[in-house]
């Protein structure tokens, strides 16, 4: 397809925001909805495993369970939210928007930092939530822990919605969407130490977990909480995002929509 001159810088970006913003308002039950997930899983998961079972061993030092499982229930959050960026990529590409979009100018790597608009809106307001239940609760967080978790949200939204952008490219319809996020999504959470320690786990399982993007995800949001920040680990997850944003850029232009069946 024939692309105009691409639209670089804020205008592009602003544009989809302001499209996704427009949609996530007429989707307020979506919101509604995401906000009880923290509420549930930190009042009845969490608080009840820590005053069943303590503290949990990681990363050589022991941390309360309501810590530990915080980062589990924030990092499970983003990523279920990921399903509205390809929801989304899905319409448009279905109804012909996407090609319309990109024809007229939008830069196709602000386009998929556009539509990770409603799953970064709602996972800072589940971030705000959990971070007052946990405060409410006794739990200790500094402002700078704060901002070291929302920058690293920033850079895991960002490589999450690239992967899944990719991914939406490869959906035709509604019934493969659902097949599709529930085959690559289902076994993502379950493969990551979302409210376990590797430490302590089998090694079959620390293998498998090993390969899961969300381990080392967890791992940084939990050295954030107990006072540790891996720059290595930070500046390689920065990196592969930046990669991931490059690529499903190219991939989005790449794509012939005019072969496309509906």
């Amino acid at each position: 397809m024939n692309f105009k001159k691409e639209s670089f810088g804020l205008s592009s970006f602003v544009i989809v925001v302001e499209t996704e913003l427009n949609a996530l308002k007429s989707n307020k039950h979506i919101v509604y909805s995401s906000l009880l997930t923290p509420i549930l899983y930190y009042v009845f998961y969490a608080i009840g495993i820590q005053s069943t079972f303590g503290d949990i061993y990681f990363h050589g030092q022991y941390m309360s369970f309501v810590s530990f499982a915080f980062a589990g229930i924030l990092i499970m959050c983003l990523f279920q939210q990921m399903d509205q960026s390809v929801y989304r990529l899905v319409i448009d590409k279905r109804w012909n928007i996407l090609p319309i979009k990109l024809e007229s100018g939008i830069n196709p790597e602000c386009y998929v930092l556009g539509i990770s608009t409603l799953p970064f809106v709602v996972t800072l307001l589940q971030l705000i939530i959990l971070l007052a239940i946990s405060m409410i609760t006794g739990m200790q967080i500094s402002l700078w822990q704060v901002i070291g978790m929302f920058l690293l949200l920033c850079i895991f939204i960002v490589f999450w919605t690239s992967i899944f952008s990719c991914i939406a490219l490869l959906i035709n319809d509604y019934k493969q969407r659902d097949f599709i996020l529930s085959v690559v999504m289902t076994p993502l959470i379950f493969a990551a130490p979302l409210f376990y320690s590797l430490d302590n786990a089998p090694m079959i399982l620390q293998v498998i977990s090993k390969c899961n993007p969300l381990t080392y995800q967890l791992e940084l949001i939990r050295d954030v909480m107990i006072g540790y920040f891996d720059w290595g680990l930070l500046v390689f997850f920065l990196i592969i995002s930046i990669i991931a944003l490059l690529f499903s850029g190219s991939a989005l232009k790449r794509v012939d929509y005019t072969n496309e069946e509906h």
